[in-house]
């Protein structure tokens, strides 16, 4: 008898064993989704008191606000960038309402530190009282930008969005090298260019100004050139949200297509109106 229960016993220890190893692995899937589905990030109130906060591990859509003339076009540029990348909707608002979701991810474009909507303190739309500077994933400040130039933008990118998205450093790379072409563009095509040069451009016309000795530096630029090379990065074939300046030029000047700045240029010429 004592021999005849021992293959039942085998069969017993194999089946608790199944067992065992199932619920560890069951375990170990729920940790790692757990993982995988929300982070959590620490904030400092300006009362000095600390908040966590569980967050999503990423955006479901990303909010870019900014008072006009901040250079809010470039960081929401710099988001539908990163946006068609990992496919999370952008929008861009200035109406500095915030609400309490999470998923929602907001950045902020100022003018210098403490100026603006960022030091404000407003009410969320689900109620609760937030504090701005809270929310923002990260802010451009225009100050610093008129000082570093794009050398600012390109450390952003790369200190603060790269590892925000998990950005590779192809990705990055192909960011950088769009965003600098499409920033000489912006300043010399479109309906957001330069406002010296937009006057120039209505005052003297391209070929009279260009004879100048204190004419624009759009004036020297060869666009044609720089709107080929725009054309040629991996992200202008990717990427239809970023083929044109901006949405407002969309609507009057079009998408970027090698004649768009010579197009953007007469429509100054002839009064279009200025965009900020």
């Amino acid at each position: 008898r004592r021999f005849a229960t021992m293959p039942v016993l085998k069969v017993v220890r194999r089946q608790l064993l199944a067992v065992i190893l199932l619920s560890l692995c069951q375990q170990a899937a729920g940790l790692m989704y757990s993982g995988e589905q929300n982070a959590t990030e620490t904030v400092t109130r300006r009362n000095g008191a600390r908040k966590v906060l569980e967050v999503p591990a990423i955006a479901t859509e990303l909010v870019q606000m900014g008072e006009m003339r901040t250079a809010s076009t470039t960081q929401q540029y710099i988001l539908l960038s990163i946006g068609c990348l990992r496919q999370i909707p952008v929008q861009k608002r200035h109406d500095f309402e915030i609400d309490n979701d999470p998923s929602r991810w907001y950045f902020q474009s100022i003018r210098s530190p403490g100026s603006g909507k960022s030091s404000e303190r407003k009410r969320g739309r689900g109620g609760g009282e937030s504090i701005l500077s809270d929310r923002w994933k990260v802010v451009q400040d225009l100050s610093v930008l008129r000082e570093k130039g794009f050398a600012y933008l390109e450390e952003q990118i790369t200190t603060l969005y790269a590892p925000l998205f998990n950005l590779d450093k192809t990705e990055v790379r192909d960011i950088v090298e769009m965003l600098k072409i499409w920033d000489k563009l912006r300043q010399c095509c479109g309906m957001q260019l330069s406002r010296s040069y937009a006057e120039e451009l209505r005052q003297n016309g391209l070929h009279n100004s260009s004879q100048q000795t204190q004419a624009h530096r759009c004036f020297r630029a060869d666009t044609q050139a720089l709107e080929a090379s725009f054309l040629a990065q991996p992200l202008f074939r990717r990427c239809p949200a970023i083929r044109s300046v901006s949405s407002y030029d969309q609507a009057i000047a079009g998408d970027m297509d090698g004649h768009y700045c010579a197009r953007s240029q007469e429509l100054y010429r002839h009064g279009v109106k200025f965009n900020g």
